[in-house]
């Protein structure tokens, strides 16, 4: 029986050809595409998930608008083990950055070694191969990789020395040895703990109630609460305890975050966000859904074209069940062969996903996936046509052989599938149209500072020979003018601030406000053309120092020239700022308490606001200042137009001859466009995904409504040679026709519409400065949509009301 089945599911399936193809090529596609968004999901949010207590595993770390990071003071731990109960364990790791190691006549160059505590083995426990886990003060474990590294087999480096040794000019008075006691496993591509090597380190008490120890923030710690504890919870707690101990700073800002998403809230620029992996996922199981209710209306379709064919078998002694079992076999083989050609598509396209996610995808995690989402869509697509399928051998059983049944009077469920793929059709047609209105206002919107033709890289003059290979670079002949900052004039966070700022009429609460600080060497402002408002920029005369140039606490020269941004006059609320003078402090510790020193700085100029963080953050109140004399490792070079790329190359070649290594120390050159790019990149993929789901989406709903149509026409040929016996014009039947699909575009409009500017409004939620939605963009979503679903059908129906109504009439 089932090869009779099949036989027929062959003979329909050349039968209908055209039907078929769109119906197995849109599915496969949605299958394939939803199964790699879906696997990058689950695999980005199932770090550390190989942890036993992984569920109960948070981050602390601070919130604040100006230092978001996972930095907090060592004294934060003994805090919460002395005042939250319903922490089970608590660890404090420090990173041993910054120092090299020798052994064996080899130096191991700044390896990613992490100071912990005993308790950190116990929350994140490691995958010993060889030898046992470090126990006492500076035992070592490290990873099999550097182990084969640096030792012929891992075997080999237990019991080694690593002596410690001074890199990036930086002097180590008393160094330490350590003894390896253990060689790891590699971490987990799914891991944000990418360290070479754990050792154990020295206990320190913390004092809770020093302020001056609050303030130190070089710790990361990681809580393990304890069962049925909600996370929740336990952070309202601490906040609530943090409020009421009065020596924690007032810019602590503490969040908890599940260790899950600890590298989506600290990953780099160059990274994808949560949101854009979660709304890529969710997109692309928009079109699943949306070539899913296409292929169920072209198979309704094609059942209610085979009415006769249903009849003849039922006359000759097929049952209801018979006839069930062969529409079904029908569609699930169809199915089946969308899946298995989409397992094709898959096994193709995985090194072209690997390269644009950035991650390696585990062949047997994917499959698994792969036959779960498979085996689900068979199963949509058989519950959902059961019932239309039993309904239509109902209706056609009831129609004698000779009179046909009227199939468009029973196309409700088709009408509904249409309907819903053009909901989906307009909702990313809305969401990309607002993309793109976004990603160009980022685009158009003046940043304060030029952008163009400038090449920033981090040189660390006292490392290597850094100075000699700095002396070369300001030598090349499309270097035009050099000037080294305090903090990256494009980042995602900024590190630079000023606290206690003193100006004329300053209220107390004035008094906790914080500025961002940019110190340029000369020819800075000049370089980055800040955009000026009022007074002036820094002249050669700014930057001269005499006997009677004023001196700071170190007796050093002060260049107390400063720019202000709008946004800082503005918090200062200073009327007329040219000219007038704020009192900017250096913290120095004496006797273990910190004294503030405050200098003198006139304000010369007010620049248009610095977006330095993109559209996302508000604009921070900055001053620009004068650096003298200031070791400062942020470089940027100013190139001759159209010369970037060759001067990159230039640089690049230079750091060959100098053998400069590059590190998160010492940085690659790069443009400054290219960081602002960096900035927008989840944006501008995010539109450029919306951009292809879209154009598949609309595509495959009208290569559907195009096979529907077509059909539903074909099948109301004797309706429409009636009407114009009765007097029916081509032009009314040809309105009819648009009339019944401008329906069903309006009744998806009605739908999509609300659902998409909703989306989109909390989407825009997370940019400070953003676009608003306008009515006119629906209205040309609304006329684009219609106007295609029109010129799809418009040649079938022209077709059609032009027949001879006599000739039509004779052949029914």
């Amino acid at each position: 029986m089932i090869q009779h089945y099949l036989k027929i599911t062959f003979r329909n399936l050349v039968k209908y050809k055209l039907q078929s193809i769109i119906s197995i090529m849109g599915l496969e596609v949605g299958i394939a595409v939803f199964i790699f968004s879906f696997y990058w999901l689950h695999n980005e949010t199932s770090y550390h998930n190989f942890y036993p207590a992984s569920n109960r595993t948070f981050l602390v770390c601070n919130q604040a608008e100006t230092s978001h990071s996972i930095y907090l003071s060592p004294v934060m731990s003994t805090f919460i083990r002395e005042y939250c109960p319903e922490v089970e364990d608590i660890t404090c790791s420090f990173e041993d950055s910054g120092i090299d190691y020798s052994v064996n006549d080899k130096i191991i160059k700044s390896p990613a070694f992490l100071l912990v505590d005993k308790s950190f083995m116990n929350i994140f426990p490691q995958k010993i191969l060889y030898g046992t886990l470090p126990r006492l003060e500076n035992e070592l474990i490290i990873s099999e990789t550097l182990a084969r590294q640096f030792w012929k087999t891992p075997q080999e480096a237990l019991g080694s020395i690593l002596r410690q040794q001074g890199s990036r000019g930086i002097h180590l008075a008393d160094p330490q040895q350590l003894r390896i006691v253990g060689i790891m496993a590699d971490s987990p591509s799914n891991s944000s703990f990418h360290y070479t090597g754990y050792r154990i380190m020295k206990q320190f008490k913390y004092d809770i109630n020093n302020e001056q120890e609050w303030r130190f923030a070089n710790a990361i710690i990681h809580v393990m609460l304890r069962k049925n504890q909600k996370h929740k919870d336990f952070t309202q707690h601490l906040k609530s305890l943090l409020e009421k101990h009065k020596m924690t700073p007032e810019e602590l800002k503490i969040k908890i975050t599940p260790i899950y998403k600890k590298h989506f809230d600290f990953a780099s620029e160059k990274s994808f966000s949560y949101s854009f992996i979660s709304t890529f996922t969710i997109a692309t199981f928009l079109l699943l859904c949306c070539v899913l209710f296409n292929f169920l209306n072209l198979f309704l379709n094609r059942y209610y074209q085979r009415t006769r064919e249903v009849k003849l078998r039922k006359s000759v002694g097929a049952n209801d069940i018979i006839l069930m079992k062969q529409l079904m076999t029908e569609a699930l083989f169809h199915g089946l062969m969308a899946c298995l050609i989409s397992g094709c598509l898959i096994e193709v396209l995985t090194p072209f996903f690997e390269e644009i996610f950035q991650i390696s995808i585990q062949k047997n995690t994917l499959w698994l996936e792969y036959l779960a989402i498979a085996f689900i869509s068979l199963s949509c697509i058989g519950i959902i046509l059961t019932v239309p399928i039993i309904q239509f051998i109902q209706v056609s059983t009831k129609q004698s052989l000779v009179n046909k049944v009227r199939p468009h009077r029973h196309h409700i469920f088709r009408r509904i599938s249409l309907s819903l793929q053009l909901v989906i059709c307009l909702f990313f047609l809305t969401s990309t149209g607002v993309l793109y209105m976004q990603l160009r206002f980022i685009h158009n919107v003046d940043v304060g500072f030029d952008t163009q033709n400038i090449i920033e890289m981090r040189i660390n003059p006292r490392e290597q020979n850094g100075n000699d290979m700095l002396e070369e670079i300001k030598q090349l002949p499309m270097i035009k003018a050099t000037t080294t900052a305090s903090d990256y004039i494009v980042c995602k966070n900024i590190t630079s601030f000023e606290e206690r700022v003193e100006w004329n009429g300053q209220t107390e609460e004035d008094k906790k406000s914080r500025f961002a600080r940019l110190a340029l060497q000369n020819s800075g402002d000049k370089i980055f053309n800040f955009r000026l408002i009022e007074g002036r920029l820094f002249r050669e005369e700014d930057w001269v120092t005499n006997s009677n140039t004023p001196r700071n606490i170190f007796n050093s020269p002060i260049l107390n020239k400063i720019i202000l941004t709008q946004s800082a006059v503005t918090a200062m609320r200073i009327e007329h700022p040219i000219g007038e003078i704020i009192r900017i402090p250096i913290g120095i510790f004496r006797k273990g308490d910190l004294e503030w020193h405050y200098s003198d700085y006139e304000i010369i100029g007010v620049v248009k606001d610095l977006y330095s963080q993109g559209m996302k953050t508000e604009v921070y109140p900055t001053i620009i200042s004068q650096a003298h004399n200031w070791m400062q490792s942020i470089n940027y070079f100013q190139v001759v137009p159209g010369t970037e790329r060759n001067a990159i190359k230039a640089i690049n070649e230079l750091a060959q001859k100098h053998q400069w290594e590059y590190n998160e120390y010492n940085t690659e050159p790069q443009t400054v466009d290219n960081k602002i790019q960096e900035l927008n990149k989840s944006e501008i993929a995010i539109f450029k995904l919306f951009s292809i789901l879209s154009f598949l989406c609309i595509l495959i709903s009208l290569f559907g409504i195009y096979s529907i149509s077509s059909s539903i026409i074909t099948q109301r040929q004797k309706e429409i040679a009636i009407r114009k016996v009765m007097g029916a014009t081509i032009s009314e039947i040809i309105i009819m026709f648009f009339q019944e699909y401008i329906a069903l575009v309006f009744v998806a409009a009605i739908i999509a519409f609300p659902c998409s500017y909703y989306a989109m409004s909390i989407w825009l939620e997370q940019y400070a400065y953003h676009v608003n939605i306008s009515i006119d963009l629906f209205i040309i979503i609304l006329n684009i949509v219609t106007i295609l679903v029109l010129f799809t059908i418009l040649h079938q129906v022209i077709k059609t009301a032009r027949q001879n109504p006599a000739e039509v009439i004779k052949s029914e």
